[in-house]
């Protein structure tokens, strides 16, 4: 997993065998990142500024905290808890 990079747009992708399957983004945003997948393939990153989980073919936006401007999943655990984080009022 991680990011192809057409033009100045990033794509998340995820590789399966010899095959790049690209993610799709959040309704609204421009571009993604796959950071992290889990042994039960779930892949999470960051979609348009916000959190993001794909699975089995769809893509969740997780949100973030409360008034935060920018949040991303960094790590998925085979239970399906994710980490990652928040940006409010500028702070991390």
């Amino acid at each position: 997993m991680g990011a192809s990079v057409v033009g100045l747009r990033e794509y998340a992708v995820e590789w399966s065998g010899s095959s790049l399957i690209t993610l799709e983004d959040l309704p609204g945003s421009n571009g993604s990142v796959a950071a992290s997948i889990n042994g039960a393939g779930v892949v999470v990153g960051e979609s348009g500024g916000s959190a993001a989980e794909w699975s089995e073919g769809q893509v969740i936006n997780l949100g973030g905290l409360p008034g935060s401007s920018l949040s991303e999943a960094e790590s998925i655990n085979d239970s399906g808890q994710v980490v990652g984080f928040s940006v409010v009022d500028g702070v991390t």
